[in-house]
């Protein structure tokens, strides 16, 4: 054997080492081996029996590995609808849209801006969460400041319908199956799905529903946006997992959670500064203790939809998904709930823990 050979069977050698050792650590790595592509999946045997003389086997095989994608980086479609709002009227929104864009497992179809009871200046919003995460998704305004006016109307004949068609295009293009998730109205996923229920009920992989009440009789602030399109989403055949307001909601301590204790004089200027620049503002000057703001962090309900929507291999023990058998009257408003209906299309979120759902908010937030 020449000195040249005998270099390149060790060099051969100790590369198909390093190929070795860097496929068992994305098996190791990936807590969900079948989300691995066939790319990563590339046998010891073959590896270790290519030689210096195949330099092409070895090359494919340093691309694949090296670069083969791992569970984490899976990517799952979606459609995200949210009330979002520049001015403050419900700030966990704000929380969510953050949630989204860090989940990378996802592949954000697009966000529908869901625009009702007041002018939205949601983009502005949009426009800054993408820009801090350093994602950029399209971004559409919904139906607007209207409801549908039956259990059949299509919403055919008003302003704002890029939402609707956003959905029903995607689901058209795609060649896999789109999840769709609503925090706020149902309105746009309602007459989409009643402009073509076969194309909704063929292509879409979950409806995540955030609204509604399971263990009272009543309204929440969701369904009273649009009544008539929480029941045909509900009603529907669509396979939906139900985030209820009551039975979904824990407390998230934002500042505590998400700001190092080294930073919180830092914090606490800045806070300071939002207010010197909101005072001049009538409504703001209400807040005449507003030092006990502070240390105060916010009410959050949404983050099962995220947390299924991922795949995240850390799920267990967060909450509990329940198939149940559920009747709204017209109004939106629950009329009967039995759980345990095995082949139910719907699945409800009980049991929320509140510890487990803050620790996966804080890893998507600040990784």
């Amino acid at each position: 054997m020449r000195i040249g050979e005998h270099r390149t069977d060790n060099f051969a050698r100790k590369l198909q080492l390093l190929l070795v050792r860097r496929r068992d650590a994305l098996l190791e790595e990936s807590s969900c081996r079948h989300m691995l592509t066939a790319s990563s999946m590339v046998d010891r045997r073959t590896i270790m029996n290519s030689r210096a003389s195949s330099p092409v086997l070895l090359a494919i095989a340093v691309v694949l590995l090296i670069g083969a994608p791992t569970a984490a980086q899976a990517r799952y479609p979606i459609i995200y609808s949210t009330d979002l709002y520049y001015t403050i009227a419900d700030i966990d929104d704000h929380f969510d849209a953050a949630v989204l864009l860090k989940s990378p497992e996802l592949d954000i179809k697009g966000v529908i801006l869901d625009n009702h009871l007041y002018p939205s200046d949601g983009e502005k919003v949009m426009s800054k969460l993408m820009e801090y995460t350093n994602r950029q998704v399209p971004v559409v305004k919904g139906l607007g400041q209207f409801q549908l006016r039956s259990l059949r109307d299509k919403g055919l004949y008003v302003d704002g319908q890029d939402g609707v068609e956003l959905i029903l295009r995607t689901l058209q293009e795609s060649n896999e199956k789109v999840a769709l998730m609503a925090v706020g109205s149902m309105t746009d996923l309602a007459a989409a799905y009643l402009r073509n229920p076969e194309l909704l009920e063929r292509k879409v992989s979950n409806v995540y529903v955030v609204a509604g009440s399971a263990e009272a009789p009543k309204q929440d602030y969701n369904v009273k946006l649009d009544p008539f399109a929480f029941v045909v989403i509900m009603r529907s055949r669509l396979p939906i997992m139900w985030i209820p307001v009551d039975s979904s909601m824990w407390y998230f301590p934002a500042p505590k959670e998400l700001v190092p204790e080294k930073n919180m004089l830092s914090h606490f200027l800045l806070n300071e500064l939002l207010y010197w620049y909101l005072r001049n503002d009538a409504k703001a000057n209400a807040h005449i203790d507003r030092y006990e703001y502070f240390e105060k962090g916010r009410w959050l309900w949404s983050t099962p939809a995220f947390v299924h929507a991922t795949h995240y291999p850390k799920a267990g023990g967060m909450f509990d998904v329940i198939p149940c058998k559920v009747q709204f009257d017209d109004r939106g408003v629950m009329k009967s709930i039995k759980l345990g209906v095995q082949g139910s299309n719907i699945r409800v979120v009980k049991n929320v823990n509140g510890d487990k759902l803050n620790e996966f908010v804080v890893s998507r937030i600040n990784q």
